[in-house]
């Protein structure tokens, strides 16, 4: 396996997060918003539809992990299918942001749900390679920190396209129309689309070479069961605690997304161009905090459940006492630190597991993993978007007043602020014990190497990972 990698590695697999961003944090930050806002639609039926696309990802997702695990493509196990499946990727994002006029308001929206469906089909297959591959060119501890920090630069460089872009394209195409303009939408769909399809095809060029083997020289993943796959990994300790932390903390990750553009237009009454400048700026945060983590050397879990903490209590504590512009970019500035934390401490714990599995089950099987963690991730990403739908159905949001109700703005705050806050706090706890460190994770490769070799090992310096 290659230890180091040259920048021009690390970048070119990098861009594939720019175009992961792309597609998920439009779809994330803006689906429920271009339903609501453009389309027309009622806001609960906009959070139930955008649940349901986001369900099923969840659930291709592990498909998309135990396809490319048992994969023999002479070409590899990851690339064939991130070629392949960036095509049908590009088309659906376009489709996804299409209004077209022969669809009646009934059928809206099964027409959205089947596009979207079909989105996070073709992400599912094209990502969960990507991923996958990412704990195969590397097996440094630190290294791992390494391409992932480079890798959420690219990420947020593309957010900055992803959130105040989206709405900058969108006005400047609609002109005196507005953001409402359901035909300036789609051309930035077909855009995106475009950009999202040749992310993916630089990070599959740049890794060319860059496996772990070459499949003429060793068998592919595992073969299993589905069920007996996904149940052997959840059985890995540290994945365990892993996931606990997604369910919680990347769940209010999710809410904050989803409500915040609600929060800035309503709460604080900010224009599109205040909107986008405070995404601009973020980004920025987002990219400078995730060149520091990426090479920190600090225990990745102290990271990860510090900064955390000082999001969750930050926004609670906002919701109570109100936010001013000062205390907005304070709140961005505290979860960009988490959210980057996110990115590149957790997704390297991920691939630490790969490691933990391969001491425990043989290894290979780096795409059930990542298609786990994801499709934990996607299951409660979904529900978070039907709750934010569900929130503004409940305090009756209403897309054609300029000011909402007292009602509207509490329930507003709360699914942007107070719960996100205190879904990061329990995240942050859950962490604690994770148990994964730079000392027991070395002793934990020697050991798998003398394993396949054949010689004696010790596993008293990481039992506490087995």
């Amino acid at each position: 396996m290659n230890s180091k990698l040259g920048l021009g590695t690390k970048a070119g697999y990098g861009l594939g997060m720019a175009g992961e961003c792309l597609a998920m944090n439009t779809f994330y930050i803006f689906f429920i918003f271009f339903l609501t806002d453009a389309v027309g639609m009622n806001a609960g039926i906009a959070g139930t539809v955008s649940m349901i696309a986001v369900f099923w990802g969840a659930f291709t997702d592990l498909f998309a992990g135990l396809k490319t695990d048992a994969s023999k493509n002479p070409n590899g196990r990851r690339r064939p299918f991130i070629y392949k499946a960036a095509i049908p990727l590009g088309v659906a994002i376009f489709l996804m942001y299409t209004d077209w006029s022969v669809v009646s308001d009934s059928t809206k929206p099964f027409y959205f749900l089947v596009a979207a469906m079909i989105f996070w089909l073709a992400l599912s297959f094209t990502d969960i390679p990507y991923l996958s591959l990412g704990s195969e060119i590397t097996d440094d501890y630190n290294e791992r920190n390494s391409i992932r920090g480079i890798a959420n630069i690219f990420n947020y460089a593309a957010m900055i396209l992803a959130s105040s872009g989206t709405l900058t394209l969108v006005s400047m195409m609609a002109g005196d129309s507005g953001i409402g303009d359901t035909g300036a939408w789609s051309k930035v769909g077909l855009i995106f689309g475009v950009l999202v399809l040749a992310f993916y095809w630089i990070a599959a060029a740049a890794t060319k070479g860059k496996e772990v083997v070459s499949l003429q020289e060793e068998e592919a993943g595992p073969k299993t069961s589905i069920v007996k796959g996904y149940l052997e990994v959840l059985r890995i300790r540290p994945f365990r605690k892993i996931l606990y932390y997604t369910v919680f903390a990347y769940g209010g990750v999710i809410l904050f997304t989803s409500a915040y553009i609600y929060y800035l237009y309503y709460n604080m009454y900010f224009t599109d161009a205040q909107a986008a400048l405070v995404m601009l700026i973020y980004c920025f945060m987002v990219m400078g905090a995730s060149a520091v983590l990426g090479y920190i050397k600090i225990e990745k879990k102290n990271i990860v459940v510090s900064l955390t903490l000082l999001l969750g209590a930050g926004m609670i504590i906002a919701h109570f006492t109100g936010l001013n512009t000062f205390g907005l970019y304070l709140i961005f500035f505290l979860f960009a630190l988490a959210i980057s934390a996110y990115f590149v401490q957790i997704y390297s714990m991920v691939y630490d597991v790969c490691d933990v599995d391969a001491f425990i089950n043989g290894g290979g099987r780096e795409g059930v993993i990542v298609s786990m963690f994801y499709f934990v991730g996607k299951v409660v990403g979904g529900v978070a978007m039907a709750a934010v739908g569900w929130i503004l159905a409940f305090v009756e949001y209403d897309p054609m007043l300029l000011e909402q109700a007292a009602k509207t703005l509490t329930g507003i705050s709360f699914g942007a602020l107070l719960l996100p806050g205190i879904l990061a706090i329990i995240g942050a706890l859950l962490m604690i014990k994770y148990p994964i460190n730079q000392k027991n994770f070395d002793a934990l490769q020697k050991a798998t190497e003398a394993k396949k070799d054949g010689k004696e090992y010790s596993v008293d310096e990481f039992k506490e990972l087995i």
